[in-house]
Parts: C-alpha cells; sequence; structure tokens
C-alpha cells in the first residue's frame, strides 16, 4: 500500500491524512479478533472452492489439528454454528470501533475510504467467496452489526473485480 501511495501521488490516498500508525493498528488487531474465532469455517469453504492440488497442498502443509477443526465443519450443526457465533461476535468488536465515527461513516476514517478499509473488505470478500454470495453464513454476516458489513462490501463494488 506504501508502494502505491508513492507511485500513483495522484490518485485517492490510502492513507488519508498521512496517518498509517492506526491503519497498521487495526491490521494487527483485526485477523485474531474478527477472523481467528471462526477461521475453520473460512478455511472449510476454501478448501471446497479452490483446486484439487491446491487443497491437496494446504492439507499437506498445514498443521493436522487445524485441518482435522477444518474437516469438522463439514455438517452443518452445533459446531459449525459455534464458528459462526464467534466469527459474528469478533466482527462486532470491530463494528464498534468503526461505528465510533458515526452511523453512516462506515469506514474506518469516517466517510473517506483507506487501506484499512481495504484490509476489512478483503477478508470479508474472502468469506463471501468461501461460503458462497447466496449462502446462510453469507446472508447472515451481510446482516451483522445492523448491516454494516453487508454495507461495506456493497459501497466498494466498483474496486472489487471479482465474480462469485
Amino acid at each position: 500500500a506504501r508502494y502505491l501511495e508513492e507511485t500513483y501521488p495522484d490518485k485517492p490516498s490510502l492513507f488519508p491524512h498521512g496517518l498509517i500508525a492506526p491503519i497498521l493498528m487495526l491490521d494487527s488487531f483485526f485477523f485474531p479478533t474478527a477472523l481467528g474465532p471462526g477461521i475453520e469455517l473460512i478455511v472449510h469453504g476454501s478448501l471446497k472452492r479452490c483446486t484439487p492440488i491446491s487443497a491437496e497442498f494446504i492439507r499437506r502443509e498445514r498443521d493436522k489439528e487445524f485441518i482435522a477443526r477444518v474437516d469438522e465443519m463439514e455438517q452443518p450443526g452445533p459446531r459449525r454454528e459455534s464458528k459462526l457465533v464467534a466469527l459474528r461476535d469478533g466482527f462486532s468488536k470491530i463494528a464498534k470501533i468503526l461505528l465510533a465515527n458515526g452511523e453512516d461513516a462506515i469506514f474506518f476514517y469516517g466517510k473517506t475510504m483507506s487501506y484499512a478499509d481495504v484490509i476489512i473488505i478483503a477478508h470479508l470478500l474472502w468469506m463471501k467467496r468461501s461460503f458462497g454470495a447466496e449462502s446462510y453464513e453469507w446472508k447472515e454476516v451481510e446482516k451483522w452489526d445492523e448491516g454494516l458489513w453487508g454495507k461495506l462490501v456493497k459501497s466498494t463494488e466498483e474496486y472489487h473485480g471479482l465474480e462469485y
């Protein structure tokens, strides 16, 4: 992101007001808070959507205990639902931070998009791709925190460049 900032100074800044530290703080806080508690559910969907050779590589290279927890997500039930609840709870912690800017200000810097938002949106798009755009799980994510996550994804669609 810093490279892009320096290379394309005529484009909108990824670091509004030249502030990098708050974004670095969010970056180190976001994954363990929002995704870590339910990562097995996301990875489960990813393994189903990647190529067989990629899935085989991931299964071979990742910790066996982690892969066993990922495989537990195959069947609907309490384990799978508990991971979705854990994701919701983690995302709600992030939402409280973002909503401190005001209800209409869905970005990290209020109404100005930044690299912090790119970090969050990239992970949301990973979840959307992993779960499936029409899945129960993704439809739930879109509704969490008064629809914040659905609004954030929708408001940035012009930048996504992916089909689901």
